[in-house]
């Protein structure tokens, strides 16, 4: 099944408290979405430029901090678009007899859980679930719809970060996509160090990715080539790199999958198996662990 645009936001969230940068970038990716209500032999000459500018200018613009915000300012506003009443795409079904064949055993961490729509699948396949979010609204709706779904999890608020609870868990699974909004190579290498320290030796991480399509590599380019002169203008994001989005106000690293192995491979991690997606589907890698401490 290919991702729709139901899949994702069509709005710009209108932060509030936030900094002028991320005031200024949430203008202008507003503005592609205004363009798409225009008729559609003008909308799609016009977005694909536009896009690659307002993108450009924000990436360099907003600096980590200023991200961040955008993206919790997202889905504080936006949780009912996230509600797994309505929003159920496929992906961890699609997975799941793969995750049983390959998971040493049933203790699960459910990294980002949301409001429990993957925990809702994983439970029903035999897992014992630990659901961990940062934002209270998202556990108390994940705790609402376990009671009305019937099924048993666990749902804890905390920074996956900062997350105090015993390791040794059998699976540690980020939620769809995950790994992509990281943003930089160093977040992305502390998430992968931080996986390792709850899971249990030889256990199971799951994580998942936007792949960059090859035709995509033009208008990466020139993307990258904005806020890299947008940065050094405004003393923005200078460390932005390559690959680098944002849309549906919130930020994606489209990543390939050579660089995710060599990522991998890094942090010293052996990949297991890859199940790949198509377009923006996510692709998930499960990789086997190796703990390199027990500090929680």
């Amino acid at each position: 099944m290919s991702v729709t645009a139901s899949h994702f936001l069509t709005t710009e969230s209108k932060p509030a408290g936030c900094s002028w940068r991320v005031r200024l970038s949430s203008g202008l990716l507003a503005c592609t979405n205004g363009v798409r209500r225009f008729p559609a032999f003008i909308s799609r000459l016009l977005i694909p430029a536009l896009s690659v500018l307002t993108e450009g200018i924000s990436l360099g613009l907003m600096r980590r901090t200023d991200v961040d915000d955008l993206v919790a300012n997202t889905y504080q506003t936006h949780t009912r678009h996230y509600d797994p009443r309505h929003y159920q795409p496929p992906y961890e079904s699609r997975i799941l007899p793969v995750l049983q064949s390959y998971a040493p055993g049933p203790r699960m961490l459910d990294a980002f859980c949301g409001q429990g729509r993957e925990a809702e699948v994983f439970a029903g396949g035999g897992f014992d679930v630990t659901g961990v979010d940062r934002m209270p609204a998202m556990i108390e709706s994940a705790q609402r719809f376990a009671a009305e779904q019937s099924f048993a999890a666990n749902f804890v608020v905390a920074d996956f970060e900062a997350l105090n609870v015993s390791p040794g868990f059998d699976v540690v699974y980020s939620s769809s996509w995950m790994y992509s909004t990281q943003q930089g190579a160093d977040r992305r290498s502390a998430f992968l160090h931080r996986c390792c320290q709850l899971c249990a030796d030889g256990g199971l991480i799951v994580f998942s990715t936007v792949r960059r399509p090859a035709r995509s590599l033009p208008g990466t380019t020139l993307r990258f080539a904005v806020a890299r002169l947008t940065s050094w203008l405004t003393l923005g994001n200078t460390a932005t790199e390559f690959g680098e989005r944002l849309y549906s106000g919130l930020f994606w690293h489209h990543l390939s999958v050579t660089q995710v192995r060599r990522e991998l491979q890094q942090a010293g991690l052996r990949i297991q198996h890859v199940e790949s997606g198509e377009g923006a589907e996510p692709t998930f890698f499960f990789v086997v662990a190796q703990t390199p401490d027990r500090a929680v």
